[in-house]
């Protein structure tokens, strides 16, 4: 199975649009086939980026707004981590994570 690290940012842009328990299910339930680790972005969206990408998830997951995505891409870019951008899918009831993101 595979495994998805979410860093969620429930106090910025979509997710706090979405909502948090909302946004927590609907990720879970369009990414059933899949492990979910939540990584709560709420005080330190770079820290919770970090951790996310040493978690060994075969990629990484951004719910929160542009500055939760940005610090997510700096962090991906600096540990060579898999990225997928949720925010903007789970607000549409989707989720959608190219095969071409997974770690190899």
């Amino acid at each position: 199975m595979k495994t998805l690290a979410v860093v969620l940012n429930p106090s910025a842009g979509s997710a706090r649009a979405f909502g948090e328990d909302d946004l927590r299910e609907a990720i879970k339930a369009a990414a059933s086939w899949a492990e979910l680790e939540f990584f709560d972005a709420s005080d330190d969206v770079p820290g919770a980026a970090r951790a996310a990408c040493a978690s060994g998830a075969d990629a990484v997951v951004t719910a929160g707004g542009d500055g939760t995505a940005a610090a997510v891409l700096d962090a991906a870019r600096d540990a060579g981590c898999a990225i997928a951008d949720g925010s903007t899918a789970a607000r549409h009831g989707e989720y959608a994570a190219a095969p071409a993101l997974w770690r190899s």
